[in-house]
């Protein structure tokens, strides 16, 4: 299992950090979360990271935001 924090995540997927948090903001994503001390790191997992990536692709293909993640969420299921 690889853990990933949400600088290299945004760099891999090429969505802002700011977009991430916005996302999960909405409830669209739920990265887990490690504690430090007194700061909390948001991790992401592979599916998620998969997931991510779906969505990316779909919304360069002209897919909206929410609409994006649905058809995502669905090809997860589908495989």
């Amino acid at each position: 299992m690889v853990i990933s924090g949400i600088n290299s995540v945004s760099k891999e997927i090429g969505i802002h950090p700011s977009s991430l948090r916005r996302w999960e903001a909405m409830g669209l994503i739920s990265p887990g979360r490690v504690d430090f001390g007194e700061t909390w790191v948001r991790i992401y997992s592979e599916e998620d990271i998969a997931l991510l990536k779906r969505v990316k692709q779909l919304m360069d293909e002209g897919y909206r935001l929410r609409a994006a993640f649905e058809r995502a969420g669905q090809m997860t299921e589908e495989a």
